[in-house]
């Protein structure tokens, strides 16, 4: 009567996680399939949706250099500065998704060689992760690379005696794939 009881409650216990399961995992999993597949519809709505405006269609870079990749609208007030600054710090190639500047953002981008400049119509609100995957899967697979919004500039220890070449150097060779920082605002 004993092991009876033990098993029917075994039972129990089984039945209410496999129904737990099935009714509060499996959907989560489900949910998230779809939304990888919208991500991934978007990422395609992006592909046709975007145009080369300036620059290189294609950059070709070496494991140890850097690509900055950016969104931006109406960011004529922090371009030219961003673009310097990436470009101080050893930035091979800085890429902007423009989505829908109408002011001078474009323009300054074009004044710059190592800067490619893709618009599209497609809003950034809903569509933000799809974007930063968009540039990071046509641009920079398999190196690394810093994505920034127009206002944000990295840096790091000892930058003034390190350069990002050699820091990326160091990464590759202790075969790191991914950094943390820190953004402070000042």
């Amino acid at each position: 009567a004993k092991c009876l009881e033990k098993m029917n409650t075994f039972r129990r216990i089984y039945e209410d996680i496999y129904w737990k399961f099935y009714s509060i995992y499996l959907p989560t999993i489900h949910l998230l399939r779809h939304l990888r597949f919208f991500e991934f519809i978007r990422v395609l709505r992006l592909r046709h949706n975007s145009k080369l405006v300036h620059g290189a269609a294609k950059v070709h870079f070496q494991k140890n250099e850097l690509v900055v990749l950016c969104t931006v609208r109406n960011g004529q007030k922090f371009i030219r500065s961003f673009i310097e600054h990436y470009s101080e710090l050893g930035a091979k190639h800085i890429i902007f998704l423009d989505t829908g500047s109408d002011d001078n953002t474009v323009k300054i981008a074009r004044e710059f060689e190592n800067v490619t400049v893709l618009s599209t119509t497609i809003k950034y609100k809903h569509n933000e992760f799809a974007m930063k995957r968009y540039l990071f899967d046509r641009f920079s697979k398999n190196r690394w690379s810093i994505f920034a919004d127009i206002d944000e500039f990295f840096d790091y220890p000892y930058s003034d005696k390190i350069t990002i070449t050699d820091l990326l150097e160091y990464l590759n060779k202790q075969n790191y794939n991914a950094v943390v920082t820190q953004m402070l605002d000042m």
